[in-house]
């Protein structure tokens, strides 16, 4: 069977392991990639830019000269209204070809997905076992209506067949290496390797997927999930050899959760790879032994996310129960070894008030990490804090839909915030926190004493932009470094391209 992938932006794990299952099960697999420039959903929004460079149609086009059996999207709810676009489109050129939209928004809101005319199944949960069932039953023209972990649709009688999430699989070790093939044409591996040590995460914070993914399997396996040692050196040996990378990007939710694990993988990694790393962790699991030994096997960068320095107020709203003194001896740790650190703070929360945000520059500025990561809350789909933000009052029924369709603004372009107030106010306290890490402290703090930091907003986002891309360079950040890049070369290729054929140009912008 043929099956066509579309992707946006980004380089994304999910679809290269389902893509390696398919192909060890003798399937085919494509990828049809959308750059989506200055619209990616990940780095960067430019309207005006990303209208010029718009290339859905030219995507339409290449999913139907693939001449596919299925057509496969995996789903942010980010990308939402781009891929139902894409899917519309296809639908129109290619009605008879079934489409499947798996991944955490349609996970989150089902129901939504399943009613889109442009949609005939849906992936509930981890998709490798339920898509390769899928796509093998399809291919012999059997039943597909009872399979765990797809919703399917009769087009015919209307019926909608909801069958329950797949029980999940504690064997992750048992699946094929990811197929990077599927992204390396457009997203160079060389660059940089993106690896999944583990799968799931210990904690449900109310505003993150993973408060979905634990509730939905409950009951259904273990979330939290770890791969072992030689599997993963095994994945790394093998791809450093095809495509020779000089940085691996481990993005697990807590590296270093499991110390027994960490400490024998580290010692492995040093052998048998000997490659700079970054990583992401919790306050929780830092202190200065664990530092050490993630510098001594190649770490360069450690992300910590704090979200909220009010702890009365994240531990009842966020369910985050880490207090300032371990975010305070956690940063210090990884300090102490040398590490870069990058920690995470959203703004916009429900409740929030000035004084929160006073008192987090405060302690940010005291603390001086290397970088402060600042994002406006995005209310995602079936997540905690939806519920929290209704019963408040913070948002309503027409707000809930425009969630739960892929509505609202990216976290790094505005988030959920409507009132231009706090929109303002939103604006200044990120600004001020890209410029603490820089500015000498007596300057930062002059800024918060005086207020002055409130009026921010009118300084230009390209200004502070630039500040952060210097830092980036500095700390050797080589994942936004690479993506830079990338913007640059896709950009120049794309626009040679479109000077070539000017009234394809214009058909483009029409659409």
């Amino acid at each position: 069977m043929r099956v066509v992938f579309l992707y946006m932006g980004a380089e994304n794990l999910g679809v290269q392991y389902l893509s390696s299952v398919l192909k060890k099960n003798g399937h085919e697999t494509f990828m049809v990639f959308d750059p989506a420039l200055f619209n990616d959903k990940y780095w960067l929004t430019v309207n005006s830019l990303s209208k010029f460079f718009d290339q859905k149609k030219e995507v339409i086009d290449k999913v139907v000269a693939l001449n596919p059996d299925l057509i496969a999207f995996s789903v942010f709810t980010d990308c939402y209204k781009w891929a139902s676009f894409i899917a519309k489109g296809v639908k129109q050129k290619l009605p008879k070809v079934p489409t499947i939209f798996g991944g955490i928004h349609p996970t989150s809101v089902p129901e939504e997905v399943i009613m889109e005319d442009f949609v005939d199944y849906v992936g509930i949960g981890e998709g490798e076992e339920s898509l390769l069932e899928f796509a093998s039953k399809l291919e012999k023209g059997e039943d597909v209506r009872h399979i765990p972990g797809i919703w399917a649709k009769d087009t015919s009688t209307g019926l909608i067949y909801r069958n329950p999430i797949r029980v999940l699989s504690d064997e992750i070790d048992s699946i094929p290496f990811p197929d990077k093939e599927m992204f390396n044409p457009h997203l160079p591996i060389k660059n940089g390797y993106m690896v999944a040590a583990s799968r799931g995460c210990p904690y449900s914070c109310t505003f993150c997927s993973n408060n979905l993914y634990n509730k939905i399997y409950r009951g259904n396996g273990k979330w939290l999930r770890r791969r072992t040692t030689e599997n993963i050196i095994s994945e790394l040996k093998e791809m450093k050899a095809k495509y020779n990378f000089d940085k691996v990007d481990f993005v697990d939710d807590i590296f270093t959760c499991h110390r027994d694990w960490l400490k024998e993988f580290l010692l492995v990694y040093k052998k048998e790879i000997n490659l700079p790393f970054k990583c992401i962790t919790h306050p929780h699991f830092m202190n200065d032994e664990i530092a050490q030994q993630l510098k001594e096997a190649g770490c360069y960068a450690v992300a910590l996310g704090v979200q909220s320095t009010n702890e009365s107020y994240k531990l009842k709203v966020l369910k985050r129960y880490e207090s300032n003194d371990k975010v305070k001896e956690a940063t210090l740790a990884l300090k102490k070894s040398g590490l870069s650190v990058i920690l995470q703070h959203i703004v916009g929360l429900p409740d929030e008030v000035e004084q929160d945000l006073i008192d987090a520059a405060k302690f940010y500025i005291d603390l001086k990490p290397t970088r402060i990561e600042t994002y406006t809350l995005a209310y995602f789909p079936a997540t905690e804090i939806v519920d929290i933000a209704l019963e408040k009052g913070h948002i309503n029924n027409e707000i809930l839909k425009s969630i739960n369709t892929g509505g609202e603004n990216m976290y790094f372009d505005g988030g959920s915030l409507r009132e231009a107030k706090k929109q303002k106010q939103a604006k200044s306290f990120s600004h001020l926190l890209s410029m603490v890490t820089v500015l000498p402290r007596p300057m930062s703090r002059f800024f918060v004493k005086t207020g002055m930091w409130k009026y921010f907003y009118i300084i230009p986002n390209s200004a502070v932009t630039l500040a952060e891309v210097g830092i980036i360079i500095a700390t050797r950040e080589h994942r936004a470094i690479n993506y830079m890049k990338y913007y640059f070369k896709a950009s120049a290729s794309l626009l040679t391209k479109m000077l070539k054929k000017p009234a394809h140009i214009t058909t483009g912008l029409n659409k």
